[in-house]
């Protein structure tokens, strides 16, 4: 109980500084197969849906796959390609991202908690022209022993351009994962905010694992 008021409480300081608009309010909801797993390998496909201001408004398609290879019990490192579709006003937007991360888990610690560490590079292909750009982000974990709530998660992450210049952040201060009941479904509460224009959003995510 101690973890969700405090959870609850991150999120009403994050909400507070980012002056609620009702139009940065955004819904995803993904899902994550695996396609195989043998020994230290493993594949999987990834699909997302992206909505604003509504279950109607569709702001963006994802979709690919991803090959993992575990080198130990706390270091992975994973190749991915996406296809992406971005709605907008102006047009759609097609894109392709080739995904390379390397991430690390610390395994449960005395006090419970997990933590990790993941980095990605991202080359995204869009009109004939290529741009990287890199992720790094930090996340907790920690199992709990409520009725329908498997395990809470914290997570941090930051978004650099080329040139190391930061673009956009992304706060989870409140995330669990319900029991087997739902499917496993993991709900979390994002704030994004982009650096240019120091627009703020606020996102719900339901994701799958199957």
């Amino acid at each position: 109980m101690k973890q969700v008021l405090w959870s609850l409480l991150f999120v009403t300081c994050g909400l507070f500084t980012a002056k609620i608009n009702a139009e940065d309010q955004q819904l995803w909801v993904s899902a994550n197969k695996t396609l195989f797993k043998q020994g230290t390998v493993s594949s999987s496909f990834y699909t997302e849906l992206r909505t604003q201001n509504g279950v109607d408004d569709l702001s963006g398609f994802f979709a690919g796959p991803k090959l993992s290879y575990k080198l130990n019990e706390h270091v992975k490192v994973a190749t991915a390609g996406k296809f992406i579709r971005l709605y907008n006003t102006s047009g759609d937007d097609q894109l392709q991202r080739l995904e390379l991360e390397a991430s690390f888990s610390s395994g449960k610690l005395a006090s419970g908690w997990r933590f990790g560490l993941r980095n990605r590079v991202e080359y995204i292909e869009k009109d004939s022209e290529t741009n990287g750009r890199y992720r790094i982000r930090v996340s907790a974990d920690k199992d709990a022993s409520l009725a329908h709530i498997k395990r809470f998660h914290i997570r941090q992450e930051w978004i650099l351009d080329e040139d190391y210049q930061l673009t956009e952040y992304r706060l989870v201060p409140f995330a669990f994962t319900l029991k087997n009941a739902l499917m496993g479904a993991q709900v979390s509460y994002l704030l994004r905010r982009k650096s240019k224009t120091g627009e703020y959003s606020h996102v719900l995510s339901l994701a799958w694992q199957f």
